[in-house]
């Protein structure tokens, strides 16, 4: 008998003592899809998720997507200790990227490392290692066209992830123009509200990039507050493993970020609206 998806998600999660927020951010899928894969029968739930979303998650733990579906069974080491034959120690990295380092053979630099002088140190290095050093120029960084974003609201932001797709030029009533790469899907937002002054006054614009970002605390992000449905701007701080929306103002109270938090955009760029000068 296949386990669902959803169920072998869960159990993974909880085996690496991972939450949506710090799977999302380890994954780059965003939170509320991995919200929707983990509630298949909720009103937006996703019980056949597409390789695309399956695959970085899949990855993360160290697995195949038939695997992370249940179409296939786990691997010794990642199953529930009931389905185990006996109970064995095991140390799985979750992703390639903590695979053991394998030791660096510095023997052709030692003479290079302990000569006494510049000329000494010259003749020590390897030929193949001079001519690479003599062929490495500085980096240019590339010019970044401004590209037009649009100006959406609070409300359509809270569900963009459904309808960006279906989003026509006509849809918005400005388009505004950034240097900052947001993403195929970026868009800009109007401050309400005094929760984030002084930094953000109401009426600032900033732009989101609603997909492929890191969490990263001290930074802005846009969250949906999934039982209200109600969608805010905050800065996103982590402390003793806990994660907060954390507003400048500080009359204002901070949100810890439970399972009812989807942050959905992270905060690029910001601009005062043209009518102020």
């Amino acid at each position: 008998m296949h386990n669902s998806i959803d169920k072998v998600l869960k159990h993974l999660m909880k085996l690496k003592g991972a939450n949506q927020v710090s799977l999302s951010a380890a994954t780059r899928v965003t939170q509320s899809t991995i919200s929707r894969i983990l509630k298949p029968n909720g009103p937006k739930g996703i019980k056949s998720p597409s390789d695309t979303q399956v695959k970085p998650l899949a990855d993360f733990f160290g697995i195949s997507t038939d695997q992370l579906r249940g179409r296939e069974p786990l691997p010794e080491d990642l199953q529930p200790l009931s389905a185990q034959p006996s109970v064995k120690q095991s140390m799985r990295p979750p992703h390639p990227q903590f695979e053991e380092l394998r030791p660096i053979n510095l023997s052709r630099s030692s003479a290079f490392l302990t000569s006494k002088s510049s000329s000494s140190a010259s003749s020590a290095i390897p030929p193949d290692l001079r001519d690479a050093r003599q062929n490495v120029t500085q980096a240019v960084q590339p010019y970044r066209k401004d590209k037009e974003y649009p100006l959406i609201s609070w409300v359509a932001a809270g569900c963009w992830e459904e309808s960006c797709d279906n989003f026509n030029p006509g849809d918005a009533d400005e388009w505004l123009r950034s240097d900052v790469n947001a993403g195929p899907h970026g868009y800009w937002l109007e401050v309400r509200g005094p929760s984030m002054l002084p930094t953000f006054a109401p009426g600032m614009r900033i732009l989101v990039k609603p997909e492929n970002f890191d969490l990263v605390s001290g930074k802005y992000y846009v969250a949906k507050l999934l039982d209200t449905g109600e969608t805010t701007f905050k800065q996103y701080l982590r402390d003793s493993g806990s994660g907060y929306l954390h507003p400048l103002n500080q009359v204002f109270a901070v949100i810890p970020i439970t399972e009812n938090v989807s942050i959905i955009g992270m905060v690029v760029d910001a601009k005062l609206p043209a009518s102020i000068f």
